[in-house]
Order: C-alpha cells, then sequence, then structure tokens
C-alpha cells in the first residue's frame, strides 16, 4: 500500500511540476540579437550577440531556441549551436538551461560570404518541464538586417578593356572650363561659383541655376550593368554567379572614379529587394564616399530577375540624363538593339563604351589569387 501512495504521489509531483513549467517556463524570458554593423563587404566576418534572459525566481530547466538564418552568413564553429544548412537558408537550434534571474550571452562570428540583403525576422523559443510532458512555445518578431556589398574589384582583376577608357575619362575630369562655350543651365551645386549664376534662369526657376558650360568635368560616370547572363534568357538569371562578378566589376569601377574625384551612379535592368515597388535599379551619378556606399546597397540589393530588356533600360536612362554622362555597359552580349540604342545616347552627346562581361577562367582567378598571397 505505502509503494502505491509512493508512486501516486510521484505521479501527481510529475504533473504538477509539467502543469507549472508550461504555464511558466516562457514568463520573465527575454531574448535579444544583435549584429555590430548594418553593411559589410562580401568575405568579411561581423559579430552576432545573442542574449537569452531569466528575469524570474522559478528556474527553466531547458529552453531551446530555432530561428531561420540565410545560408549566406557562416557562423562559425560554437558549442550548444546545432546547424542544419539547405542551399538558401539554415535552421540553427540551440538549448539552454537557465537559473533564475540568469543572462546568459553568446557571440557569434559571423562571415558574410556573398552579396545581398539579408533579414531574419523572428525565432521561436520553447519551454518545458524537467521530465520532457509538457512543453510551451513562443515566436518573437526579433530579427535582423544586414546589407553585404559585393567586393569591389581593384583595376588589376578587371577582365575587360576598361584601363584605358577609365583613364580617359578621369583625364578629361580635371580638364578647365570653357568660359566661353555656355550651352544652358543646371541646378546650382555645392562648390559652384557665384559668378557662375545665372540669375534669369534661376528667376524663372525659382531655384538657383548656373551656367552650363561645354566641358569635361561636366561629365559623369553612369555603370549599367545587364544582368540577362546570356541572349534570350527568360526572367531568371540561370548563371547567379555571373551577376554576382559582374556587380563586383561594376563596384570597382565605381570606387576606382569616385576615388578620383568623377561622379559616378549604377543602373542595371532589375528590381531591388526590400524597397518595394517593380522598378529598375537606379542611382543618379554624385560624388563622395557616401553616395558611393549608396551605390554599393543598391547593387547589395539587386535581384537576379530580368525586369526588362537591356536595350528597353537605355532608352529609359536616355530619358533621365540631363548632363553629358560617359555610360558603361556591362554586358555577356551585343546585339542590333542594344547597339542602335546606345547610338541614341551618343547622339545625345553621351560617350557610351559596351565592355563585354566574361567571367575569369578558373584557372586564371586561382593563378591571381596566389599571385596576391605571395
Amino acid at each position: 500500500m505505502a509503494i502505491h501512495f509512493v508512486l501516486l504521489t510521484f505521479v501527481l509531483l510529475m504533473m504538477l511540476q509539467a502543469i507549472l513549467f508550461s504555464k511558466t517556463g516562457l514568463a520573465g524570458i527575454r531574448y535579444d540579437r544583435r549584429l555590430g554593423v548594418r553593411a559589410c563587404y562580401q568575405g568579411e566576418e561581423v559579430e552576432l550577440v545573442e542574449t537569452i534572459e531569466n528575469r524570474k525566481w522559478l528556474p527553466v530547466p531547458w529552453l531551446r531556441v530555432e530561428s531561420q538564418i540565410p545560408a549566406a552568413l557562416r557562423f562559425g564553429s560554437q558549442a550548444n549551436l546545432d546547424i542544419s544548412s539547405g542551399s538558401i537558408y539554415q535552421n540553427h537550434k540551440s538549448l539552454f538551461s537557465l537559473m533564475p534571474y540568469t543572462r546568459i550571452t553568446r557571440r557569434h562570428t559571423v562571415r558574410c560570404t556573398r552579396r545581398g540583403y539579408y533579414r531574419a525576422e523572428s525565432v521561436t523559443m520553447t519551454a518545458g518541464d524537467l521530465f520532457g510532458f509538457a512543453a510551451s512555445t513562443k515566436r518573437l518578431g526579433i530579427g535582423f538586417e544586414l546589407v553585404v556589398y559585393p567586393r569591389p574589384l581593384p583595376p588589376e582583376e578587371w577582365d575587360l578593356p576598361a584601363h584605358g577608357w577609365m583613364g580617359e575619362a578621369i583625364v578629361r575630369r580635371w580638364i578647365l572650363d570653357d568660359p566661353f562655350l555656355v550651352v544652358g543651365t543646371r541646378e546650382y551645386r555645392p562648390g559652384d561659383p557665384l559668378k557662375a549664376i545665372n540669375w534669369k534662369a534661376s528667376a524663372r526657376t525659382g531655384k538657383l541655376q548656373v551656367h552650363k558650360r561645354d566641358h569635361s568635368a561636366d561629365h559623369r560616370l553612369l555603370i549599367v550593368l545587364n544582368v540577362e547572363d546570356h541572349e534570350g534568357m527568360w526572367s531568371v538569371a540561370t548563371n547567379e554567379a555571373m551577376v554576382d562578378y559582374g556587380l563586383s566589376v561594376a563596384a570597382g569601377l565605381i570606387r576606382y572614379a569616385v576615388e578620383h574625384g568623377m561622379e559616378a551612379g549604377f543602373a542595371a535592368n532589375a528590381a531591388e529587394e526590400g524597397r518595394g515597388g517593380e522598378r529598375p535599379a537606379y542611382v543618379e551619378p554624385g560624388a563622395g564616399l557616401p553616395h558611393m556606399l549608396a551605390i554599393f546597397e543598391s547593387m547589395a540589393r539587386l535581384r537576379t530577375e530580368r525586369l526588362l530588356p537591356l536595350h528597353e533600360l537605355l532608352h529609359q536612362i536616355g530619358g533621365r540624363l540631363d548632363e553629358r554622362t560617359d555610360i558603361a555597359v556591362l554586358s555577356t552580349y551585343e546585339n542590333d538593339r542594344i547597339a542602335e540604342a546606345a547610338r541614341k545616347l551618343e547622339a545625345s552627346g553621351h560617350a557610351v563604351r559596351i565592355l563585354p562581361l566574361r567571367m575569369p577562367e578558373p584557372e586564371s582567378a586561382g593563378g591571381r589569387e596566389a599571385g596576391r598571397s605571395a
């Protein structure tokens, strides 16, 4: 009889603790995770800080934390972190035991292996009793946002005939103004001399206008990327590595131009992730580091889905540019419609160069890596 009483008491105690921990297991639990930076370059490492806190007097026998993280963000090896990785996402699972009023802080080193715009929307927490009879689950809308810029290729890695062309553009950038050749007006920009202000045009438009002179300092650079990896491509690129390589080349050209004092911009026949709307990416040419990073963010967010053919994008660009611009088109192919669109841009006063985009051969790329290591 005594044994039955003991067994009954034990069963009742297990049931009571199961009910208690299922009701209070997630009460007073706080979870947070933060990235050390909002943006970085492809190949760099960032730190993710994870904090779990039990703010109540009862312990938590076990707490499981699960989340979906983009597979391009590679976590270093760490105890109590189980990762099941797929081609797009990886599932992270950690198991904790929390004493009363305890905080646990973990720091993860994350390597960003591919450019992109990444979000982790939520985590799922599950807490249970001592014997695993009952559990409660809660989903928290705590995530993070990370922009990974493409790695800008330095000039020695440009596998295209851009060196001489870029050099010519930069030389033209510093040619002095011709004070006798006025071809219209444009809006005032910081740094323009007061003597260049056209007061009549300013009064007419309501905004400060300056004389637009026919000189090469007004030349700006616009890099246009064709996300079609081959002629006749449907909507989605089948060779995403080619698009990523093109973005790295474009980023290198942009950085080189900005560092040499030029204004630079970017356009592509694809939309940007996370910014709504279905319109091609376009960043007006501008100067300075903040503007360059804005271009890199546009590149990071770029999808690999074509919105419109390249020749249509070039026609749209012609309607948006109000100043003479050097246009470099990165494309894996060229056809009659692209050539005709380029001729129309040239007829409007722009300089257009179609630069053939080709992926470097693996052995060539390896040789370059070896050369840099040496």
